[in-house]
């Protein structure tokens, strides 16, 4: 999402906690070239000796596609975490509480590259909280969180790891329930065929899962309930919409 340019050139580690024989988790330091342009595309990256490498060869396996695409559902439609609301919302957060930080900072480090490091490149400034850092905080609370959503879902679009097929919305996204509920689902295109108890309307490679239900009509909610819905239209599934009801 944030655009890391430089991850699989070495800017990360893989641990692991042998004790328990958990499997290998990796992290990402040095990650300075992050969101800057809201185009960056890091949907297909690339690389060897890295987990970009691995990334690479799980695009190739269709199963994981539909997960990924189940994974961009969730997570940028629906209130999820990666709208534009979200994004914005916790960066304008965070933002406030570094603002003290960043005069420090701006003190210690904020002459590093005019004065004592150019490195390549240049010229360089000197960085103060007044001309970079709230400048550049701005940019992103009111224009790159605001495009930076749709961009990345249109790139993994392209990319095969979302589908185009329009997922179903619903009346309620979860919550809490009022007696003698019901749910409405929709969607642009295609049938709709959902779930109750938690399992996938789609059974991979086979098709409708057999206790998934076409949707007719408002879906009754007496109780607990884990929604999980697809659209299907001419053999080609949406992504997943999934909430949960108490």
């Amino acid at each position: 999402f944030a655009g890391r340019a430089d991850l699989a050139d070495g800017n990360w580690y893989a641990m692991r906690n042998r004790a328990t024989n958990e499997p290998f988790r990796f992290y990402s330091w040095d990650a300075e070239r992050t969101l800057r342009a809201t185009d960056e595309d890091q949907s297909e990256v690339t690389g060897t000796n890295s987990p970009a490498f691995l990334y690479g060869k799980l695009r190739e396996n269709a199963e994981f596609r539909r997960s990924f695409g189940d994974r961009v559902q969730r997570h940028f439609a629906a209130g999820g975490p990666l709208t534009a609301e979200a994004t914005a919302g916790r960066w304008t957060q965070l933002a406030a509480v570094l603002g003290d930080a960043v005069v420090v900072e701006s003190a210690r480090w904020g002459d590093y590259r005019r004065d004592v490091h150019p490195f390549d490149g240049g010229p360089y400034e000197l960085y103060t909280l007044d001309d970079h850092w709230i400048t550049e905080s701005q940019r992103l609370a009111g224009e790159y969180f605001a495009q930076r959503s749709d961009v990345v879902v249109n790139q993994f679009l392209a990319a095969g790891l979302f589908p185009p097929l329009e997922a179903p919305t619903l009346s309620q996204h979860g919550g809490l329930i009022e007696p003698e509920s019901s749910l409405i689902l929709t969607a642009p295109q295609g049938a709709v065929y959902y779930t109750t108890g938690g399992s996938d309307p789609w059974r991979f490679g086979e098709g409708v899962d057999p206790g998934a239900s076409l949707y007719a009509g408002p879906v009754p909610l007496a109780g607990n309930a884990i929604i999980k819905a697809r659209a299907l239209d001419d053999g080609q599934w949406s992504a997943m919409t999934e909430t949960t009801f108490f």
